[in-house]
């Protein structure tokens, strides 16, 4: 038998591999009941005017600033356009020329920018109180720049902006912000209760006789007339013949197209059309319609209240969230009051936004008042705005009579439709003869019946402000005390049942209980704006796990309000109100807090590049047997036995968002988030 002399580095290296070996056969690790997906709120570009290029690139200004888009609404470019160092014109974004050359325009300056948005000439070589109205092609070389009111153009040259002749109309109309040049003879078209024909000496040539409010030019022989039938695109030829009569279908709660002013139509024949929706905010984003009008995306950035600096932001404070049937969002911002760190307090007024499952802006509408909640059922919207519970149906008309709910805040419905509000106020008096935790009213508004006890002994189970209501599937109702920091169990009939939490910072304690959600499995979730964390219980009130750091950054909230939950999808929205962001996170069930698994080393796995458009690479040093691709719904997109180390991965058929790509090793599993472009 050979011996072999250890010395005692070699003992020491030899104990410190075998505890190493022994901690990963033996170790718990931390799995979160939740995967950060990404957030709703990012950069947008402000659509006030804009301008395609016929291809797939979309300009717009805001202020001193230019954007470029695709017609996908993905940002390719933002740039200060300055002259002689002053970066603080309004341009309007006018013109495209067929060459790429963009015009933009400012009181009486015009500019001329090639595609990567460098200036080739400018000039302000007009009359005093010139307001520059519109733009058109003459050529490649030169262009007709209108003047508001007056009925002059003036021909400019593009290569130096100097002016090579200028003429008036000889019959008085108003400008219309968009006309056009006939290249066959010079003539210029356009639209004002009809379509007018003018030579270049500004002598009347001709009158078509149909009524449209404004014309769009698609084409050299074509224009879109709109601005008078609601949900309608007609598209015409110059000398009138009708080719096209689309009727927009309607995509969602208040999304009747209004009387449309700027269409553009791609070569793919899709329609972008500049916002123009009943009952919404103006301005802000373009819809993207199909040739047989189906609606595709929205591209731009919601309208909110936007107030006291936050005006850089896309969602400023963000309040109240709701999910519809089909699990699009609704977002609603508050008054942007720096006071109020916590919400929702009955602050929100202005805009609601409305997003897809995949994080797509839909469109924005408007409610007056300060809104309380609100809430969707069977297609109509519930709201509960300055003491009354009000039904709205798709188009935002009242539906028949309101319920006096004065004092109440959010509410929730059982299987019966009874509503139940939760009770702001604790003095007697007000809407009704005894305090009351939570209101119950038939769907009628009839028969209201006071539920819980209102004061300040929490040893008794009193609440003295009821800020936030959810209802569990056996009946019992948890209820959020603003005041008193206190979250309770009561029972069907508004008996208290237990205390699931009270004040302070420890991970059982609660600070500022804003909002409370329930999932499918009555796990309880509530948004702690005191200690910026969701907390997660499971439905007897046990702690599961507190959410308050989360991405690759270490992210943390910052009051947080609002939170809802698309049960369907397993997905948490979560209303960062001070960060301006909503956070979206995939839930992983089941919700535990710490779970015993495989150790895997994430340093041995590669998946690169991420974001990705075509193709990805997996890499190893495992030999991986499986992997699966799925969208954030859970549904599976893409999956393929391996028996390799690597592999290269074609995601060309995937379209673009955030899925979520599974890799199983004999080490034990691994979920990455992975972005297609």
């Amino acid at each position: 038998m050979l011996f072999i002399k250890k010395n005692k580095s070699d003992e020491v290296c030899a104990l410190l591999r075998y505890s190493v070996c022994f901690l990963f056969f033996l170790l718990i690790i931390y799995t979160k009941a939740q995967t950060y997906i990404d957030y709703i709120g990012k950069e947008q570009t402000l659509y006030n005017n804009a301008v395609y290029d016929g291809n797939n690139r979309i300009y717009s200004t805001n202020f001193g600033k230019i954007c470029v888009t695709d017609t996908n609404g993905r940002i390719i470019r933002n740039k200060y356009i300055a002259i002689n160092g002053d970066s603080s014109f309004s341009w309007t974004t006018q013109l495209i020329t067929k060459k790429g050359v963009l015009v933009l325009l400012a009181n009486k300056v015009v500019t001329f920018l090639d595609t990567n948005l460098n200036q080739i000439s400018w000039t302000a070589n007009f009359p005093s109180g010139t307001f520059l109205r519109s733009a058109a092609e003459i050529d490649n070389n030169h262009v007709y720049v209108a003047v508001d009111n007056i009925s002059s153009f003036y021909k400019i040259r593009i290569s130096d902006a100097a002016e090579i002749k200028n003429f008036k109309l000889k019959k008085s109309i108003y400008v219309p912000r968009s006309f056009h040049v006939d290249p066959k003879n010079g003539d210029l078209l356009m639209h004002m209760g009809g379509l007018w024909r003018f030579d270049t000496l500004g002598n009347e040539k001709s009158f078509l006789n149909f009524y449209h409010t404004f014309a769009w030019f698609t084409s050299d022989t074509t224009f879109v007339g709109g601005n008078d039938i609601k949900n309608t695109i007609i598209e015409y030829s110059i000398t009138g013949r009708q080719i096209v009569n689309l009727t927009i279908k309607r995509f969602g709660i208040v999304s009747n197209l209004y009387k449309p002013s700027v269409v553009f139509k791609t070569p793919g024949g899709n329609y972008l059309v500049l916002n123009s929706t009943e009952k919404t905010s103006t301005g802000g984003y373009i819809y993207k319609f199909s040739s047989t009008g189906n609606w595709l995306n929205t591209i731009g950035r919601p309208v909110t209240v936007s107030t006291n600096g936050f005006n850089d932001k896309i969602l400023p404070t963000p309040e109240l969230l709701s999910l519809d049937k089909d699990g699009n969002l609704y977002v609603m911002c508050g008054l942007n009051n720096n006071d109020l760190l916590f919400g929702p307090v009955g602050l929100s007024r202005g805009a609601i936004s409305s997003f897809t499952p995949d994080f797509r802006f839909r469109y924005s509408f408007e409610f007056t008042g300060n809104i309380e909640h609100f809430s969707f059922f069977k297609n109509q919207i519930f709201v509960q705005s300055d003491g009354k519970f009000q039904a709205y149906d798709s188009n935002l008309n009242a539906v028949g009579s309101y319920i006096n709910s004065s004092y109440c805040g959010e509410f929730v419905r059982d299987e019966a439709e009874n509503i139940y509000f939760a009770g702001h106020r604790t003095n007697p008096g007000y809407e009704i003869t005894n305090n009351f935790v939570f209101l119950k009213n038939n769907k009628y508004g009839t028969f209201p019946q006071n539920m819980g006890k209102t004061g300040y002994s929490i040893s008794n189970g009193e609440i003295n402000y009821a800020t936030s209501i959810a209802r569990l599937k056996n009946g019992n109702f948890v209820v959020a005390d603003l005041n008193q920091n206190q979250v309770h169990m009561l029972d069907k009939d508004g008996k208290h049942l237990l205390f699931i939490a009270g004040y302070g910072g420890h991970p059982e304690n609660i600070c500022l209980p804003s909002s409370i959600t329930t999932d499918q499995y009555d796990n309880i979730f509530i948004s702690e704006a005191g200690n910026n964390r969701i907390k997660i219980l499971n439905k007897d009130g046990k702690l599961i796990y507190n959410l308050n750091v989360f991405g690759p950054d270490g992210e943390q909230f910052n009051s947080p309000s609002s939170i809802v939950i698309d049960t369907l999808r397993s997905v948490l929205y979560v209303a960062d109100r001070n960060n301006s962001k909503i956070r979206v996170f995939k839930l992983n069930y089941p919700l535990k807090g710490y779970l015993k698994t495989n150790f895997v080393n994430q340093t041995n796995l590669k998946i690169y590049p991420n974001p990705a458009k075509d193709m990805i690479l997996i890499e190893s040093n495992n030999v991986i047997d499986k992997y699966t691709i799925s969208d954030i719904s859970g549904r599976i997109m893409l999956s393929e036995n391996l028996k390799s180390e690597s592999s290269k991965i074609d995601i060309s058929m995937l379209i673009a968002g955030t899925y979520f790509i599974s890799i199983y090793t004999n080490n034990g599993l691994q979920t990455q988030k992975l972005i297609v472009l």
